[in-house]
């Protein structure tokens, strides 16, 4: 069956037809739009169209028209086949990101740079097909003399433009700012410094430290091939001073206490608000069940507890809530069990422990 098909960019620019096509799929029409690249996507109204997608003829004998979303600059330039579609397939490649859906496929990249026990950084980094850039990471370190846990926050934004064929690309930052929570004695003290903007001086090497680029300039292919390689062989033991681990981490990363007011004051989009407040899945309620959490808890602290005596280790702890995925980093671990550890003895009671985490 003939189908008439006319496909125009976003700005409403025709870009193919009309053009009568026998039993045309969305990805053969898209092969006949020049200088398309494998993440450019077909939409039908506000839906993104499947590659098999069977195209329908419209009533009236007009044309299919169907819009153009283009991943622009090239963000999946220098990457071989394979290596997009396993980011693909492990969402890396996304549409689902809050503020950007219906722009095409986004490159969502998290990080975790975990060099000892006391110290984690956790961050996300997101670029838009239209030449948008945000970042934004959790920075956390814990005293064990004073049981005291340091946390700073940072949102950053701006726009990357293509570099060259190899799949470099070059970052302008534009707005910038963080918050910091001080907990000591947990859980009774507690200060926290508002949202500030910070200086962005980029000859002067001053922005956001936590974005893997060298002088300004992200390799793509490289830091995905990376991500990739430490998600099927996980780092046991990241070494001190080593470079950030590109992994998905199980964390939420909320920017919470934020405002479209608030970013505007700061120079930063109102618009992003929705991006900062989503978790570190992006896609995942930021909402978390403490009745299964509890449970959770209680079940993997007696599968390790062989000799039954309701006592656990530092050690141990740490190892239990790495297996769930709990959502706590080894600091906030460490320092809880400090505080918890009244008599010094290097063991704590876990239902006392779950009944301070999880109480209201």
């Amino acid at each position: 069956m003939s189908v008439c098909i006319e496909v125009r960019s976003i700005s409403g620019e025709t870009l193919l037809g009309p053009l009568d096509l026998d039993a045309p799929t969305a990805a053969s029409v898209l092969q006949r739009v020049p200088e398309t690249c494998r993440l450019d996507q077909l939409l039908q109204g506000d839906v993104t169209l499947s590659p098999d997608t069977l195209l329908q003829a419209t009533g009236g004998g007009a044309a299919t028209v169907l819009t153009l979303v283009r991943v622009e600059c090239g963000l999946a330039k220098g990457m071989e086949d394979s290596l997009v579609e396993s980011l693909l397939q492990h969402g890396v490649f996304s549409n689902k990101v809050p503020c950007f859906e219906g722009l095409g496929l986004c490159l969502l990249l998290s990080m975790i740079d975990h060099c000892d026990q006391f110290h984690e950084d956790i961050s996300l980094i997101l670029l838009v097909p239209d030449g948008r850039i945000l970042a934004k990471t959790r920075h956390e370190y814990a005293y064990l003399s004073d049981c005291e846990l340091d946390y700073r926050y940072e949102i950053a934004e701006g726009r990357w433009t293509d570099e060259d064929e190899s799949g470099n690309v070059r970052i302008e930052w534009s707005g910038w700012a963080e918050k910091k929570e001080e907990l000591y004695e947990p859980p009774a003290n507690f200060r926290e410094t508002p949202w500030a903007a910070k200086l962005i001086d980029q000859a002067n090497m001053r922005m956001p430290g936590f974005v893997p680029a060298k002088a300004g300039i992200m390799n793509l292919p490289e830091i995905c091939t990376r991500w990739l390689k430490n998600k099927e062989s996980p780092p046991t033991r990241p070494n001190w001073w080593s470079e950030p681990t590109l992994m998905p981490f199980p964390k939420q990363l909320v920017m919470n206490k934020l405002t479209k007011e608030m970013l505007e004051g700061l120079g930063l989009t109102p618009d992003h608000l929705a991006f900062w407040l989503a978790d570190g899945s992006v896609t995942k309620s930021v909402v978390t069940t403490r009745t299964d959490g509890k449970q959770r808890v209680l079940d993997t602290f007696h599968a390790w507890n062989i000799d039954g005596n309701g006592k656990v280790t530092q050690e141990e702890l740490i190892q239990i809530f790495r297996d769930i995925n709990s959502g706590f980093s080894n600091a906030e671990i460490v320092a809880s069990f400090k505080h918890l550890d009244k008599d010094g003895n290097n063991h704590i009671d876990v239902n006392e422990f779950v009944a301070w985490v999880f109480k209201a």
